[in-house]
């Protein structure tokens, strides 16, 4: 075996070990026992399991699984979540779908923070330890992807950190170190959903996109708007955008339900159409 193949076999068998999500019964490190009012309250899924909000997640559920129920293939699939800009909300939605998609599969769901320039899902789920490693330390060959994942406690979802962001890390922002950690962990979960960062200009959301089986693009009702979700679709070229999440619609007076607002599902046709 030549020099350079043999150098080339031993770097991948080290990315190989090094992203490996660990053994079935894993991890995983329990968080402690905290109260619910540390649990962020738009954590609609936990903090109000009956109302409407929640609704609209489970049938977002419902139509992801149907979705994928296209492509079986005996391995989890990964799901994105996205937007154009910040403070769109997208954070909350990702963990609230991972919730309802964790009532179901417990250990087997797996929320995934790759936003570490924030890293604000760790607020939300009431962690209040600090500088907890994650994805930037195991892409980095820091840390193990198995020694970091969490046990939030919630439905037993697991919690896969942001790590601290560092200006080094986007040097391992390659397409093939995404690849082997996103495949090791879909051995092990049935669903990963990503907490990803704006679409534009962050170069990780892009990567992570390519190796993921669906994205949602989240849209702040009454502020981003058509030429917002175009910018997104064009960063995201080559993904397989699912459909669009509308956030903070305001319900009427006339409605059943009245809340702060809700989110909305509009299928794959509705992005194509703009």
């Amino acid at each position: 075996m030549a020099e350079q193949d043999l150098e080339k076999t031993l770097t991948e068998s080290m990315l190989l070990e090094n992203f490996e999500a660990g053994p079935e019964d894993g991890p995983s490190r329990f968080l402690e026992k905290r109260g619910k009012e540390k649990i962020d309250e738009r954590l609609v899924v936990y903090h109000r399991p009956r109302s409407v909000e929640s609704e609209y997640f489970r049938f977002l559920k419902h139509r992801i699984e149907q979705q994928m129920d296209e492509k079986k293939d005996g391995k989890g699939k990964a799901i994105l979540i996205t937007g154009p800009n910040l403070g769109i909300g997208k954070s909350t939605c990702a963990i609230n779908l991972a919730l309802v998609f964790a009532r179901s599969f417990g250990e087997k769901t797996l929320l995934f923070d790759a936003d570490s320039r924030r890293g604000t899902t760790q607020k939300y789920l009431g962690i209040e330890e600090k500088d907890l490693p994650g994805f930037v330390d195991v892409l980095t060959l820091k840390e193990k992807a198995g020694s970091v994942l969490v046990n939030t406690g919630l439905f037993d979802m697991l919690y896969f950190p942001s790590g601290t962001f560092n200006e080094s890390f986007l040097d391992h922002l390659k397409g093939k170190e995404i690849a082997h950690l996103i495949q090791s962990l879909k051995e092990r979960f049935q669903y990963i959903i990503i907490d990803a960062p704006p679409a534009f200009p962050m170069p990780e959301t892009a990567i992570l996109a390519q190796n993921c089986d669906g994205v949602f693009i989240v849209l702040r009702a009454g502020r981003d708007g058509q030429e917002d979700l175009e910018q997104a679709k064009e960063a995201l070229e080559g993904a397989n955008i699912m459909g669009v999440i509308l956030n903070a619609v305001r319900t009427t007076p006339g409605q059943r339900y009245r809340s702060y607002g809700y989110y909305g599902y509009y299928g794959k046709h509705s992005g194509e159409a703009g």
